[in-house]
């Protein structure tokens, strides 16, 4: 949702990311992680492992698509995981 209308348009899609700009001062679109607690009781954060351990973390996860068209030097800044 480059556009933060809460509905994806992929039409189009390749004019806004025109105007993102790359790096930690950069504009763009955002993707949110699963950093919250599901559980009250729960000593930790979702986020502090990699484990999908019941239905309310999957539905915290977001489908996404990943377009690997980024600046040259971008893989070796950043990682994957």
């Amino acid at each position: 949702d480059i556009t933060r209308t809460g509905k994806v348009k992929p039409i189009g899609a390749k004019k806004g990311q025109r105007t993102w700009t790359w790096g930690p001062r950069g504009q763009g679109a955002i993707l949110l992680v699963n950093c919250d607690r599901d559980h009250p009781k729960s000593s930790t954060m979702d986020c502090k492992d990699n484990d999908v351990l019941d239905s309310q973390d999957l539905q915290d996860m977001s489908p996404m698509t990943l377009n690997t068209n980024t600046p040259r030097d971008f893989f070796t800044k950043h990682r994957l995981l």
